[in-house]
């Protein structure tokens, strides 16, 4: 007979697995399900222990009490096709665990009575035993009272009962035995249909807790999959408006360059943390304490706007305390999403008015925050569901307005890592509204360096630090402008299209280092860097990828490289990398 196991290790018959399964419902508490798997295993055992003893009865003529266990196993049978139909517990354990008790007190009476089969009695103390188990205490109490009063009749029927058994002395050995095994079994039966129950349970729980890790390593691929895909042509945006911003330029283009450039990063910042909330939502999402200047970048995201807000013709002020501190100690990247997120909200739903940001500081070492708007404002009703996942304030919203209703989700828990929290006020409908959010950020002392510029790449490189390398890049756009970075240095580079053609290469010639893209056609990065490291001398290899996900950088490492720089790409990132490459002879 075939098997099933589960994850503990215990095997049961398949049709008993089968029977379990089927016994309860999806929607059953654990308590439930194991009482109906219980019972409804106990009435399907009892089915063929009824006719093999109706069998033993007939053989040894007493074809009364044959009779009377053949119809209790047809009983059992209707009682189990009837919960089939009905799903109906409660009215399943009516009918069967009387009909069980009226068939055993049937096989008594037309055996003799007490003075001939006291063995059979036996099965009607089973009742008490399993009830607890199948049932819940009313039942239980209703059943043993059931008892009491047919063994009550059972012994005013004795003195009317011919006495005289047809069972010789051997048979009512065997019967007896048979009694005394059967008891034994019917009194373990239930112990060990609980024990396997909860063992199938607990595989079912482990076989969902798998399939929700496929779901989520699922999820995991493709977001690192859409992290490459949109990281690459925004490689493409923010590298060449900085190489625009290193050619002459008169004031307003360089002013519109560098707007295109902010706006770029902005962006490329929300499409980071958008791709990070898997993060948030595994409880992994972490933030830096670094210092930084405040009110810089208070300026910066109030100018990413500046130009949105005129076309609308609002007022975009900043309202700063005089007693901020000038350097605070915080994660500047994530703050600046929060105030974007919530001063392009503020701009997208206010028509026309003002859009104003208050800091001022909190008690002790806090910072507090406040995006007042005189918008579209929020109802009470929306104002509940403000700072839901995937929703947003009004079903409207999205198609007025536009969004994915993720943004306040993420900025309030964003806000929660950084020490603080957020909420929202309005005072209805066109009212405008307010969004109020605090972090921890002490005061520190200034910075070296207080605003991150781009840095301009050093012609003089080459010469000081010769190296011949290879690009490995797949991207037309990314190889041109890793090529004008690299000839910016004084460098040239010969460039694959693939891993193969980056192997091939490197058996040709003599390379230092070589840029490796990780997602190629034909062969990928990791691959090419794997078959790398299988040389006797091989060149430094640095991962150059948009895969910015976690763990990138470790399967990077894992699979031989040597060093990796993220795309988009920074001129000094890169500059960091080509100096830790060792000038071979």
């Amino acid at each position: 007979m075939h098997r099933a196991q589960d994850a503990s290790g215990l095997a049961a018959p398949e049709w008993l697995s089968r029977l379990l399964a089927w016994s309860s419902d999806p929607g059953d508490s654990s308590d439930l399900r194991i009482r109906k798997q219980i019972g409804v295993s106990l009435a399907a055992v009892t089915i063929p222990v009824f006719f093999l003893y109706g069998g033993f009865y007939f053989a040894n003529g007493a074809s009364g009490a044959g009779w009377a266990a053949v119809a209790g196993g047809l009983w059992d049978i209707c009682c189990l096709l009837l919960y089939r139909k009905t799903r109906n517990y409660t009215l399943f354990l009516r009918l069967f665990m009387p009909g069980y008790q009226l068939a055993l007190l049937a096989v008594h009476l037309l055996l003799g009575g007490f003075s001939s089969s006291a063995h059979v009695l036996v099965y009607m103390l089973v009742t008490l035993l399993i009830a607890p188990a199948i049932a819940e205490l009313r039942q239980v109490r209703a059943w043993v009272c059931l008892t009491v009063v047919l063994l009550v009749v059972a012994g005013v029927a004795e003195f009317f009962i011919p006495h005289g058994n047809p069972l010789s002395a051997n048979a009512l050995t065997v019967l007896t035995i048979c009694n005394l095994l059967g008891f034994c079994a019917v009194v373990w039966i239930p112990h060990h249909l609980s024990t396997l129950s909860l063992h199938l349970l607990n595989a079912e729980v482990a076989r969902a807790h798998a399939a929700a890790d496929a779901a989520n390593q699922a999820k995991s691929e493709f977001l690192a999959t859409m992290s490459h895909e949109i990281r690459t042509p925004m490689n493409g945006v923010i590298g060449m408006t900085g190489l625009l911003l290193d050619t002459p330029l008169n004031p307003d283009q360089r002013e519109q360059a560098q707007t295109i450039r902010d706006s770029a990063e902005a962006l490329m910042t929300v499409i980071n943390d958008i791709l990070d909330f898997s993060k948030i939502e595994a409880g992994k999402m972490s933030v830096e304490a670094v210092p930084f200047v405040l009110r810089e970048v208070l300026e910066a995201c109030l100018e990413v706007l500046r130009y949105k807000a005129a076309e609308k013709s609002i007022v975009l002020t900043l309202n700063a305390a005089p007693d901020l501190p000038e350097a605070v100690r915080s994660d500047p990247t994530r703050l600046r999403q929060i105030l974007l997120n919530l001063l392009s909200n503020a701009v997208k739903f206010t028509p026309r008015g003002e859009v104003k940001l208050t800091v001022t500081r909190g008690e002790g070492d806090r910072l507090c925050f406040a995006v007042q708007d005189s918008g579209i404002g929020l109802s009470a009703e929306q104002q509940g569901r403000l700072f839901q996942r995937y929703e947003q304030a009004e079903g409207g919203t999205a198609r007025q307005y536009g969004g994915t209703g993720l943004g306040l989700a993420i900025s309030k828990t964003l806000a929660e890592l950084m020490g603080g929290g957020m909420s929202a006020e309005s005072a209805g409908p066109g009212q405008g509204s307010t969004f109020r959010f605090d972090i921890r950020a002490p005061a520190c002392e200034r910075p070296a360096t207080a605003k991150p510029s781009a840095s301009l790449p050093d012609p003089e490189l080459a010469s000081r630090h010769p190296l011949r390398i290879l690009l490995a890049e797949d991207n037309a756009v990314n190889q041109k402008l890793a090529l004008r970075l690299l000839s910016q240095m004084g460098y040239r580079a010969d460039v694959a299209g693939n891993g193969i053609e980056a192997l091939e290469a490197v058996a040709q010639q003599t390379y230092d280092v070589v840029l490796m893209d990780v997602q190629m056609p034909e062969m990928d990065g990791l691959e090419a860097s794997r078959r790398l490291n299988q040389l006797r001398t091989r060149p430094d290899i640095v991962a150059m990828t948009a895969n910015a996900m976690q763990g990138d950088r470790e399967a990077c490492l894992a699979a031989g490289m040597d060093d990796y720089v993220t795309k988009p790409i920074r001129v000094e990132a890169l500059v960091a990398a080509l100096q830790a490459v060792k000038v071979r002879a």
